[in-house]
């Protein structure tokens, strides 16, 4: 059964997921090695912490408290068992490439909680029938970005085509990138199909400051726009285009979500693209430092990027989101 997940590590949010049916809440532990292997690309660097833990569950009533710890390292032991002390309900191993590790980490669980393995590299996709005959594992969810990576791959629609995975989520424009053969596909991709819409993405520009209220306003500023030739890229090179602005008609600046917040708060950028489902995580948790502001497109331009883009849609986020 599809388990509906939300990430965050602030309890106010986590209540009001909880409230709202989310199945389980994400506290996402795993930096060892992250940032090495995931350098320049758009995707979330987790602070969360293991104190978290505790003010997280204490704040739910009917969510699960899920917890993804690092990959096994020489103090992983340590870091489990101070994980297991604050009680969540499932606890994830990422990143692993052996079945020794596998091993290791579902010894030191020990029946304690419920157990899932992130299968993202690929040793572990190729020992894949060893590692299932693992005894103690309960869930195991496969990582695509990390399993691309790791198979050399540009991107995940290659794991459908070469038959490594028979499902992907993906935001529909870069669908129509790897059908069209553009941006971040050389030529075009075959083989794939779409199966369902799951959800609308809003492209999101953010800032703290006030007097941005226009995507023209951007120009001059200091704006993060994603890691280059990411999807959060090409989003804000639309969006600018849409107002016959250029890259470099702003200082750009490439980051994650996670960093874009980040740098938002420390008063480094001016604004930031953030692409995902509003209410997103790193908007809500900059939101509880400050004030933080939503650059709206006006009609005319949101006709301009449509008929330039048609596989983007119009969208309102309505007041009160965040």
């Amino acid at each position: 059964m599809l388990k509906l997940m939300y990430i965050t590590n602030v309890p106010e949010i986590a209540s009001i997921a909880d409230m709202a049916g989310v199945d389980r809440i994400f506290i996402d532990l795993e930096r060892y090695g992250k940032e090495k292997r995931q350098k320049n690309w758009d995707s979330v660097k987790s602070k969360h912490s293991i104190s978290d833990i505790p003010k997280v569950k204490a704040a739910v009533k009917n969510a699960q408290i899920f917890v993804r710890t690092d990959p096994v390292f020489d103090g992983f032991a340590d870091e489990l068992e101070s994980v297991l002390a604050c009680r969540p309900d499932v606890v994830m191993l990422p990143y692993f490439k052996t079945v020794r590790e596998v091993e290791t980490f579902i010894k030191a669980v020990d029946g304690r909680v419920r157990t899932s393995i992130l299968l993202e590299t690929r040793e572990a996709a190729e020992l894949i029938d060893d590692i299932i005959s693992v005894g103690g594992i309960d869930e195991i969810h496969i990582g695509l970005n990390d399993l691309s990576h790791s198979y050399g791959k540009k991107f995940l629609f290659e794991e459908l085509v070469d038959g490594t995975a028979d499902f992907a989520f993906c935001q529909s424009d870069v669908m129509a990138y790897a059908y069209n053969g553009t941006n971040l596909f050389e030529s075009k991709v075959e083989g794939f199909s779409t199966v369902a819409a799951l959800y609308m993405e809003q492209v999101q520009i953010v800032t703290t400051n006030p007097a941005i209220k226009t995507v023209a306003d951007l120009a001059g500023k200091s704006v993060s726009i994603g890691a280059p030739g990411s999807g959060v890229y090409f989003n804000a090179i639309d969006v600018l285009n849409a107002y016959d602005l250029k890259e470099s008609d702003i200082s750009a600046v490439y980051q994650s979500f996670g960093d874009s917040a980040e740098s938002l708060k420390d008063g480094k950028i001016d604004a930031a693209f953030i692409v995902a489902g509003a209410p997103t995580t790193a908007i809500t948790d900059l939101a509880t430092a400050g004030n933080v502001y939503l650059v709206s497109l006006d009609d005319s331009h949101v006709q301009s990027l449509l008929s330039a883009s048609p596989y983007y849609t119009a969208a309102t986020i309505k007041a009160g989101t965040y």
